[in-house]
């Protein structure tokens, strides 16, 4: 934890990211089926969708964090993630899902994130730090499906999207853009002590 403010909201970015997934994803497909409608052949092509779509966009996505640089990468798509939250929402369809999962694989097709963390610490330092950006990731992974079953048994079962959508929006990518330092070929990776 010496390792200065950067790192710290790092971590605090990754406690964020885990709170927003861990509360909804054990109820997305549930909520496809129950409120949305979806049949068996939409819940498989959601799925499907969302790998191609990542598969499609791996390379370009990946090779434009290596230009323009991970953080600014990974934040660019995040506005298809969360267009992908809104249509979940305000689909009328269950085939308006595919059109959401589409977008998501957009989202999680580049491993900017993953090299962002990672850059941010001295080879050396790597284990360390990811034993104690997962230790704070995994406690508040305890409590976030308790809080998603909440979320989905209340009489607005969307609010399992509306809320990690808000969470991601107002507090964990204004974080990481003014807190979190771009890595590519800017900084030295930060000492943990």
């Amino acid at each position: 934890m010496r390792g200065g403010r950067k790192l710290k909201m790092m971590i605090v970015v990754e406690a964020l990211g885990a709170l927003v997934w861990s509360t909804m994803e054990n109820f997305v497909f549930l909520y496809a089926a129950e409120v949305k409608g979806a049949d068996e052949l939409v819940l498989g092509l959601m799925t499907t969708v969302e790998i191609i779509s990542a598969i499609i966009f791996s390379v370009p996505m990946n090779r434009f964090a290596d230009t323009r640089g991970r953080k600014f990468a990974f934040i660019s798509v995040r506005p298809a993630l969360w267009l992908s939250f809104v249509i979940v929402v305000i689909a009328k369809h269950p085939y308006w899902l595919l059109l959401a999962w589409f977008l998501r694989g957009l989202a999680m097709s580049s491993s900017a994130y993953q090299t962002l963390m990672m850059e941010l610490v001295p080879p050396e330092q790597r284990g360390r730090w990811l034993g104690i950006s997962n230790t704070f990731s995994a406690l508040v992974r305890v409590g976030a499906p308790i809080l998603g079953g909440y979320l989905y048994n209340s009489s607005h079962p969307s609010l399992i999207f509306v809320i990690p959508l808000v969470v991601d929006m107002v507090f964990r990518i204004p974080i990481m853009h003014f807190m979190v330092p771009e890595t590519l070929g800017h900084e030295e990776p930060v000492k943990l002590g």
